[in-house]
């Protein structure tokens, strides 16, 4: 397949992701409602568009990443959105975190213009984003899956066809749960060893080669809240947003998400506390202010 390909949302995850596939050598053409980052990527060479309607009629391919389940749905279905513009036989590929249920209804008016339909979210961050090391976990048909292979490829290091369509978008979910929760527990359980005295860098070299070592130990205690770097990657507010999925996937099946509620309610106190644009780790500047220490080092 000679890939066109429409990329639509350039902020911290989308920027990098279509730049890589300029890198790969892909025809890119672009849009954002910010023009900066429309001219960044222009600067690489791709196209810019005047709205996802332009995008999807000069493309085979649109791929979308957007901050939220509505801003999908409006760029995807509103006025000039994709399906206003797009192609027979082309392909919709998401990365956004998104319950199941809005890519069945983006699926369903999709299959009306002839447009297949991938939930391909992603995992690793913006420095994952950058580096073209992502996790992308992909739902839909597995022989379009195979087709956009080398897409995938360009942006992502580990690539995983997890199911039909909504599969993505669960197994994305499954994987934002485990890893918030991670990531409360260490910030509560190193707010809690140096109140009781301990040095948070021992402590670090404990947990790092113990059990409760996670990627929250290894890499986000060290290099970020020990060094109070709480600079957005992540965003308190979108990781409050994507609990608020999860719990919702957790209603619809009937699942009790126990932790998830209360790891929930922490991110809303950091919202309520001013910190809907700070890294979604500066929750233990909540935790740190109630045991009146700091864990830094």
């Amino acid at each position: 397949m000679d890939f066109k390909i429409g990329f639509i949302g350039l902020g911290k995850m989308g920027g990098p992701m279509a730049a890589n596939l300029l890198n790969a050598g892909f025809t890119l053409a672009v849009y954002d409602i910010d023009r900066d980052s429309m001219a960044a990527v222009a600067s690489k060479g791709a196209r810019v568009c005047s709205d996802p309607k332009e995008v999807a009629s000069n493309c085979n391919v649109i791929m979308t990443s957007l901050p939220s389940p509505e801003s999908l749905e409006e760029v995807i279905l509103g006025e000039k959105g994709v399906l206003d513009g797009v192609r027979d036989h082309s392909i919709l590929i998401t990365t956004d975190t998104i319950l199941p249920e809005t890519i069945y209804r983006i699926s369903e008016e999709a299959k009306e213009k002839g447009v297949s339909v991938l939930d391909a979210p992603v995992s690793g961050g913006p420095h994952g984003a950058r580096a073209a090391t992502l996790t992308i976990m992909v739902g839909g048909d597995k022989q379009i899956f195979e087709v956009c292979t080398p897409i995938f490829r360009a942006i992502a290091k580990n690539v995983l066809h997890v199911g039909p369509s909504g599969a993505g978008c669960i197994a994305k979910l499954v994987n934002n749960l485990c890893s918030l929760a991670n990531t409360a527990a260490a910030c509560e359980g190193f707010v809690l060893g140096v109140k009781a005295g301990i040095d948070p860098k021992i402590l670090h070299e404990v947990i790092s080669t113990g059990t409760g070592r996670s990627y929250a130990v290894e890499y986000k205690i060290p290099h970020q809240i020990a060094k109070g770097n709480f600079e957005p990657g992540f965003s308190v507010r979108i990781a409050a947003k994507d609990l608020s999925l999860i719990t919702a996937l957790g209603r619809a099946h009937g699942v009790p998400l126990f932790l998830t509620s209360a790891v929930e309610q922490l991110y809303q106190l950091a919202k309520a506390k001013g910190l809907s644009e700070k890294d979604h780790v500066a929750i233990v500047t909540v935790l740190e202010e109630i045991a009146g220490v700091k864990v830094r080092f």
